[in-house]
């Protein structure tokens, strides 16, 4: 995706920082920051379902 700590903060609405601590293990995510993260993906095509599996669906936009 390209998306760099701070372009995923953004994304998602949590700190650069609680996605670089999720990032190396210093902390486990709450579930709100989880549904965050995999809402901001969804938005941009990148699908994770409940098991792990990860999908891209192309998706178009209108404007």
């Amino acid at each position: 995706m390209g998306w760099d700590e701070w372009a995923l903060a953004q994304r998602s609405g949590r700190s650069a920082q609680t996605i670089k601590n999720f990032e190396v293990g210093r902390h486990k995510p709450h579930v709100g920051t989880v549904q965050a993260l995999q809402s901001a993906f969804a938005r941009a095509g990148l699908l994770i379902a409940e098991d792990g599996t990860v999908s891209y669906a192309a998706h178009t936009t209108t404007g």
